[in-house]
């Protein structure tokens, strides 16, 4: 699997401890290098598989950076997971474009062997519904989960907490 955006690492542990090898990055190196994998550290008597902490910006999508970054073992990933990516503008454009060069990455595939999960907290619904919508010539996509939670920081009241699935159409594969 590959964790776009994984912050402290926690997704990309909770993968691991169920088996699922990892691919932890984020754009700042601070954050890798220091937070994620001493978290991996703290955790490693849980793993079940490993995790591989590494940098990636998503401005990178289109270079060589992305199939040393994403590929393991030989093998491009078929699951993506990202929590909270789609909060601004200039985030959603690049992410729209990594998940497509991920995409292509994986070769001619079948959709059920490739998938992205996202979560996020909606903050400015249609902008992210436009963020999907602009992806509609590459994936088609769910929502798979929605729930209402309370919004303990902004003094903001309640919002929605998404989860979305995405699958390749097999015309961009």
């Amino acid at each position: 699997a590959l964790e776009l955006g994984c912050g402290c690492g926690l997704c990309a542990i909770a993968l691991a401890s169920l088996g699922v090898e990892v691919v932890a990055t984020d754009g700042e190196p601070r954050l890798v290098d220091g937070v994620v994998k001493e978290n991996v550290a703290a955790n490693v008597a849980a793993l079940r598989a490993p995790v591989h902490a590494r940098v990636l910006r998503w401005e990178d999508a289109w270079s060589d950076a992305l199939v040393r970054v994403a590929v393991t073992a030989g093998t491009p990933p078929s699951l993506i997971v990202g929590t909270d990516l789609i909060y601004d503008a200039a985030g959603r454009a690049a992410l729209a474009s990594l998940l497509r060069s991920l995409a292509r990455l994986r070769g001619k595939v079948v959709a059920e062997e490739f998938c992205v999960m996202m979560s996020w907290q909606v903050r400015h619904e249609a902008f992210e519904d436009a963020f999907f919508i602009d992806l509609e010539d590459a994936f088609v996509t769910e929502i798979v989960h929605e729930e209402i939670v309370v919004e303990r920081f902004s003094g903001e009241g309640k919002s929605p907490v998404r989860i979305a699935e995405m699958r390749p159409l097999r015309a961009t594969c």
